[in-house]
């Protein structure tokens, strides 16, 4: 038997290790990381183009927005990208159920433009995450543009505003925009192509009519020879001297508490009402910007004449749009006013707006030192829409069209357009895509940058497969509800039949019901009539006694009034004669006042008189006497001379 035996200083060694010892869960620790492994790391993020395309981009959740910028960018090939933003849905829903003032409306929501230096899951709700590709900074001159690529997005955009209601153009304008856009797409006019109406499934303005299309085929016959970037430079040339053109319209309230809408645009605050310009805010004149809760605020610049600052206060509708309005015009007068926008603060908690993008003018500088590349891309068909006249056209037929044209757009765009592809080196930098198209009378090549152009043929084919399977399940899926539906509606035809005649069944002894009723009802309404005509005679006898009665009492209280105005009269002249006999007297007694004052002041006079009179009897004495008291000096004088012996 083996005895173990353990010092005392040994088992304190022992315990104190066992204290400071550690645990390891390996059962946890595992599931932990296998919940984490399912957790996905990454969003997918669904952005819609200015040409109705859309593309998914995966980044990580954890990312700035600024990354996908940098992807949609990369994936356009946008050089001048300065003047492009990204919007989403904002789900909070704007106050008082006012419409917003986004590039697309979407009823009580609203457009919010997302910002690089946050991350997306802050900003929007999803997943789905979905964004547009939208021009954020409207150039005042699109001369100004160095790439004709940078041009065709800026037109896409106006047109868009212009469809949508955003930017209002007179009539005349309209036709000749739109003519331009027919030109920059389909090329000079060509009778035999171009026949009949073939603008009906084209849409320009909102609400466009048959003569609005007959003035944009006349406009467009006048175009001939001009190029697609030709006609979209005229059209953003004729765009530009819009009113509301590049203004990024907010809703807001004055201080009288009419409806106005603030625009922010490259040249400062403008001020619209109903659609028309009552008033702007250059930049120059503008000294501070701020807002509190749901009030914004603009400060301008003191004039030689004004002694007080002036301050203008507008009410928003809520605090988010207060706070949207501020930023937007921090932004802009940072985009267009300043060369380089102002640094970050250094202070820990700062409130304001971070512009983290280039200014226009960082931007021009940087494209000047950019070598210019020609490059050439596709420009997409506009969308196709129903024509206003369907007769002979069926709904099914409708809706196929309607089908075809949506599967027509989701068509890689490197497939919309027949004609040669030149070969493209990994390591070539300045070689591009081309595509011919015939547009009117002459082929003219059409510049292409299409979205797929970095596939292979593999991944084309693969795309084509997969569109093409789903358009058969779709077409089996759709059959299937066809079938359903007719089935249902045979049933529902024969339980409407057997409803038709239980309802005229009970139509039939429901009107024999109220035919009887109604005899009865005839019977007791004579009874009742008979009934209240005699109540009527009787009530009439009653009131001609109670007329006689009332016309007595009445003329009692006539007599009454009339004696009481006597009285009252006779009591007024008294008081009249009272007040007038007072008046004399008091009159009197004022003259007898006044007249005993006049004496007094006589008397005062002759006594001041008699005073001033006497005082100057008393000198004429005192001289007399003095003159006498000399002459006998004189006298004496000279009576001592005399009697003086020499």
């Amino acid at each position: 038997m083996l005895t173990l035996t353990f010092d005392v200083s040994e088992l304190h060694t022992m315990s104190m290790r066992l204290v400071t010892g550690g645990t390891y869960n390996v059962r946890a620790s595992e599931m932990a990381a296998h919940v984490q492994d399912r957790q996905p790391k990454t969003v997918t993020c669904v952005v819609h183009f200015l040409d109705d395309a859309q593309k998914e981009f995966e980044i990580d959740k954890r990312a700035k927005s600024q990354h996908l910028l940098d992807k949609v960018f990369s994936h356009l090939e946008l050089v001048e990208k300065d003047y492009f933003g990204l919007q989403f849905v904002d789900l909070s829903p704007v106050s008082d159920g006012m419409v917003s003032h986004s590039h697309m409306p979407v009823g009580p929501y609203a457009m919010r433009w997302l910002d690089p230096l946050k991350t997306i899951k802050k900003q929007c709700r999803g997943p789905p995450f979905e964004f547009y590709f939208r021009v954020k900074f409207y150039v005042s001159d699109p001369s100004k543009l160095a790439e004709e690529y940078t041009r065709y997005h800026f037109f896409l955009q106006v047109k868009r505003d212009i469809v949508e209601g955003r930017l209002v153009c007179p009539a005349q304008t309209a036709a000749l925009l739109a003519s331009y856009a027919v030109q920059s797409e389909l090329g000079d006019y060509n009778p035999e192509e171009h026949k009949g109406n073939y603008l009906a499934e084209y849409q320009y303005i909102p609400n466009q009519t048959e003569e609005f299309e007959k003035q944009v085929v006349d406009l467009h016959k006048q175009h001939r020879g001009q190029n697609p970037a030709e006609a979209e430079l005229n059209y953003l040339d004729k765009a530009k001297r819009l009113e509301m053109y590049g203004v990024d319209l907010h809703i807001a309230r004055d201080q009288s508490n009419i409806d106005i809408q603030l625009g922010v645009t490259s040249v400062g605050l403008v001020v619209f009402q109903n659609n028309v310009k009552i008033n702007t805010f250059p930049w120059a004149k503008i000294v501070k910007i701020s807002f509190k809760r749901k009030q914004f605020f603009i400060q301008l610049r003191r004039e030689v004449n004004d002694s007080v600052e002036n301050l203008i206060g507008f009410n928003m509708i809520s605090y988010r749009s207060c706070k949207n309005l501020w930023k937007s015009c921090v932004e802009h007068h940072t985009f267009f006013r300043l060369y380089v926008p102002n640094p970050p603060s250094k202070k820990i908690f700062t409130i304001g707006s971070k512009f983290s993008g280039r200014t226009e003018y960082q931007s021009m500088e940087d494209n000047k030192r950019r070598a210019k590349i020609e490059r050439s891309f596709s420009r997409s068909p506009s969308k196709r829409y129903a024509r206003r006249t369907v007769s002979g056209h069926t709904r099914d037929v409708i809706i196929q069209e309607k089908n075809y044209i949506d599967g027509y757009r989701n068509i890689p765009k490197s497939q919309t357009f027949s004609g040669t592809t030149t070969s493209r080196p990994l390591s070539s930098t300045n070689s591009h895509h081309s595509f011919n198209r015939f547009d009117g009378v002459s082929n003219q090549t059409r510049a292409t940058l299409p979205h797929d152009y970095k596939m292979g043929s593999a991944s084309r084919s693969s795309l084509q497969s997969e569109k093409s399977d789903d358009l058969i399940v779709f077409s089996m899926y759709t059959s299937l509800i066809v079938l359903s539906m007719y089935t249902i509606l045979i049933v529902f035809s024969r339980y409407t039949s057997l409803i038709v005649f239980s309802m005229y069944t009970s139509l039939i002894v429901f009107s024999m019901y109220m035919y009887t009723s109604l005899i009865v009802f005839s019977m007791y309404t004579s009874l009742i009539v008979f009934s209240v005509y005699t109540s009527l005679i009787v009530f009439s006898m009653y009131m001609y006694t109670s007329l006689i009665v009332f016309c007595m009492y009445i003329s009692l209280i006539v007599f009454s009034m009339y004696t009481s105005l006597i009285v009252f009269s006779m009591y007024t002249s008294l008081i009249v004669f009272i007040t007038y006999t007072g008046l004399i007297v008091f009159s009197m007694y004022t003259s007898v006042i006044v007249f005993s004052m006049y004496t007094s002041l006589i008397v005062f006079s002759m006594y001041t008189s008699l005073i001033v009179f006497s005082m100057y009897t008393s000198v004429i004495v005192f001289s007399m006497y003095t003159s006498l008291i000399v002459f006998s000096m004189y006298t004496s004088l000279i009576v001592s001379s005399l009697c003086t012996p020499v």
